[in-house]
């Protein structure tokens, strides 16, 4: 799972679960700074609590990479979005 390489150093990681159409602050869709395909979503302001529905903790495997909580996986394949 690519995560922000900021986060890399981080043993504790909460992915967020938030419904786009509660978001107060602007939700812009828009492409990476790294080419990565696909447009991502990126809350320009603070996040409204009551916009989080789920949380899940992400694990790491033996190398430090992060893996995709199974919650994530089905997400996408709903929405067809993708987590990589």
């Amino acid at each position: 799972m690519e995560i922000i390489p900021r986060f890399s150093g981080e043993k504790d990681v909460m992915l967020l679960f938030v419904d786009v159409d509660k978001v107060k602050p602007p939700v812009k869709f828009e492409p990476t700074a790294s080419g990565r395909p696909g447009l991502f979503p990126h809350i320009y302001g603070p996040l409204n609590v009551d916009t989080v529905y789920k949380t899940v903790n992400v694990q790491k495997d033996n190398s430090g990479n992060f893996i995709a909580p199974e919650e994530l996986i089905q997400l996408t394949k709903e929405k067809s979005w993708t987590y990589q």
